[in-house]
């Protein structure tokens, strides 16, 4: 088990690193970019106020007059709500997606079989890996803000990173959990990693349309984009307890479904 498991890591590793400076350069970019938009707020806030007020919540931008007021405003509305969860849809679906279906689909999950130790322990195995690989990721993308706020020497709120990771790796965790038991579906990893994908577009979809139609509004609780509120982690230091429930029921029931899937299913390698 820990051999699959640090394999798994090592396989995944030059991917990691590629996403880990991916996301620290767009943190960079837009840490740096803070002192000169917040100079400027005044203009920007004028210029945003022409803005509808359905476009503004459709994309989570509630008070455009504080956006430029802290780091934490402005990350929130840059990094966390639109470029970061791209970032983590694309590396834990891959993750998920390859981690059985591939194998099967590269013809090695013959050699994961055949090895001493019962499915239940090789799914472990690769979740925990990539478990692993998502919460190194998250922490990254979310605590490399605080010292390059500290070099810019920007005011910081450390404590609202710190609730940002926990909701974000629940975010994260529960994407995962999803392409996970896809991949012990489907012997394709194109398969395995383009439902979760559709799934998410379809839950993104779903928040802009209730953000624009007050009539729909319920439909925003239909999508992990709603419970995935930078906002009120990152500026307000709090996280809803539905974001807790539904993200934890998913990872839960569909960890629990995926590892039993792939303990009895037969495997006919194509």
């Amino acid at each position: 088990m820990k051999a699959i498991f640090l394999r798994t890591i090592k396989d995944r590793r030059t991917m990691l690193l590629i996403y880990c400076i991916g996301t620290i350069v767009f943190l960079w970019m837009y840490v740096g970019l803070f002192p000169s938009f917040a100079d400027k707020r005044e203009q920007f806030n004028q210029m945003m106020e022409y803005y509808p007020k359905e476009f503004m919540d459709a994309f989570g931008i509630q008070d455009t007059g504080s956006i430029f007021s802290t780091i934490e405003n402005f990350l929130a509305m840059e990094q966390f709500n639109f470029i970061w969860p791209i970032l983590v849809i694309a590396l834990t679906v891959s993750i998920g997606g390859a981690s059985i279906a591939g194998e099967i689909e590269a013809g090695t999950i013959e050699t994961l079989l055949e090895l001493p130790i019962s499915r239940i322990k090789i799914f472990l195995a690769k979740y925990l890996a990539g478990l692993a690989i998502i919460a190194f990721f998250t922490a990254v993308s979310v605590f490399a803000a605080i010292p390059l706020a500290a070099a810019y020497n920007i005011d910081y709120q450390a404590s609202h990173y710190l609730t940002t990771f926990i909701v974000a790796m629940l975010f994260a965790w529960s994407i995962m959990s999803i392409a996970f038991f896809f991949s012990v579906i489907f012997n394709s990893k194109g398969k395995a990693y383009f439902i979760p994908v559709g799934i998410l577009i379809v839950m993104y979809v779903l928040k802009i349309i209730a953000s624009l139609k007050g009539n729909l509004k319920d439909l925003q609780y239909f999508s992990f984009f709603y419970y995935f509120d930078a906002n009120k982690s990152l500026i307000e230091n709090t996280i809803d307890n539905w974001s807790y429930i539904v993200f934890g029921g998913v990872i839960i029931v569909l960890t629990i479904v995926a590892a039993i899937w792939f303990s009895k299913r037969d495997i006919a390698v194509s």
